[in-house]
């Protein structure tokens, strides 16, 4: 096999590669959802001005021809939604005769509702905020990429790669002759449709891109709308309808020509997706070439990933990585006990008390150190168990107090008017360590 063949350089370099990989993949999607959470309320204020301003010339205009919106909802069955006011319109302009000279009135009037009515501020946050994010995604692909060629250059010597003498002549060294390959080899994969990417993920970098739980589906159906949104104004055509797989269609189905958007629903679902695929993809490149390093992987996994999540009440997010961890190997049996457990935290978060009961009663709550203990009896909402526990998780397994401030699991137990009192007595009594 291929994969028996390749020759890996072994130094810290390496490692150090796949951490700052991750980290730039999060550190990208943190950025885009700040930046999407800071704008959403300027954008929803200024929409909201923008249909006021809308509103009060569009009534002036009727009032041109005779119409008053206010009396005639007077007379109507009750409330303001646009569809009553559209329909009343409607039928009043219906019964009347305009003769030119008020016809011209009410277009002249309604003149400035139209140069004051660009696309919705809303819809061109999600709309660009959507495009980016599929882009953080391409550049984790070619990241991945190019980090396996790195590590395993003579991966390069099975395939067909050709230079031209002017591409030859522009690189400095036999090195920078390799870049230039990889860079082209990149280049090819990313023209490719996302179906392809994946393919390549199986098959020349030998990794299982977990289709149980990535929805590889609709991620294709994601990048296919960014297609047709940056290179045909989101204007539907056939090669969208084609590739996308038909349980994605929305009831009534999409139509060649009809315009598609960006709802704040579809990005954060496609959010969501990416986030998933991306930490899976780079855990289990991770756990491929680098397996050495399990405790760093399993270290990201727990707090960059699943307590990430869960601090941003990413229910659906955590759950998925959980059922990812339970795949994986473990560094320590600490990792898979966090693991799981913060996978129940999921469960329980979203009410999902089948599953929730049948992972919790997998523990053996006697076998387990005092902090592992604490935390079940968190989970089980175990108050009297909770406190039982508490100064031995402190003294024994040296949990801090920004520990039961900070982490997730103790969300629950930090509404409870002594917990905090409880816990900065026993830190209290607790003797002091030289070095504090």
């Amino acid at each position: 096999m291929a994969n028996k063949k390749r020759k890996k350089k072994d130094n810290e370099q390496d490692i150090d590669g796949i951490e700052s990989i991750n980290k730039s993949f999060n550190n990208n999607l943190l950025g885009l959802q700040a930046f999407v959470d800071n704008l959403e309320p300027v954008a929803q204020k200024y929409d909201a001005s923008l249909a006021d301003k809308v509103d009060e010339i569009f009534g002036s205009a009727l009032q041109v021809i005779g119409i008053d919106i206010a009396e005639l909802l007077k007379k109507s069955s009750g409330g303001e939604k646009p569809k009553e006011i559209q329909k009343i319109v409607k039928e009043t302009l219906a019964g009347k005769e305009l003769n030119k000279e008020q016809l011209h009135k009410f277009l002249k009037t309604l003149l400035p509702a139209i140069k004051v009515m660009p696309q919705s501020q809303l819809d061109l946050l999600y709309t660009s905020s959507f495009v980016m994010l599929i882009c953080y995604f391409d550049f984790l692909v070619s990241d991945l990429i190019h980090y396996y060629y790195r590590i395993y250059p003579d991966s390069l010597s099975t395939k067909e790669m050709t230079l031209k003498l002017n591409e030859l002549k522009s690189c400095g060294d036999i090195g920078e002759a390799i870049d230039y390959l990889v860079s082209k080899e990149i280049d090819r994969v990313l023209f490719e449709s996302l179906k392809v990417q994946k393919k390549y993920f199986m098959e020349t970098l030998h990794i299982d891109v977990r289709d149980k739980i990535i929805d590889w589906i609709r991620l294709e159906e994601a990048t296919e709308r960014r297609h047709i949104i940056v290179h045909n104004n989101g204007i539907i055509n056939r090669r969208y309808i084609r590739n996308l797989d038909p349980s994605l269609l929305p009831e009534g189905g999409l139509k060649e020509g009809k315009k598609i958007y960006v709802t704040k629903q579809y990005f954060n679902d496609a959010f969501n997706e990416i986030l998933i695929a991306g930490i899976i993809l780079i855990q289990c490149c991770w756990r491929k070439w680098a397996k050495d390093k399990l405790d760093a992987a399993d270290k990201a996994l727990i707090n960059l990933e699943m307590v990430g999540a869960l601090q941003k009440e990413k229910w659906m997010v955590s759950e998925r990585l959980g059922l990812f961890s339970k795949e994986c190997e473990m560094y320590d049996d600490s990792s898979r006990l966090t693991m799981d457990i913060n996978y129940c935290q999921s469960l329980k978060w979203q009410n999902k008390d089948a599953e929730f009961k049948n992972e919790l009663s997998k523990f053996d709550i006697s076998t387990l150190s005092p902090k592992y203990q604490l935390a079940i009896c968190a989970l089980k909402s175990d108050k009297k168990g909770f406190y039982k526990y508490l100064s031995n998780a402190i003294s024994v397994d040296g949990l801090k107090e920004e520990d039961f401030m900070t982490w997730p699991l103790f969300r629950e137990m930090r509404l409870e008017p002594e917990y905090q009192t409880k816990i900065k007595s026993i830190l209290e009594s607790l003797p002091k360590n030289d070095g504090e």
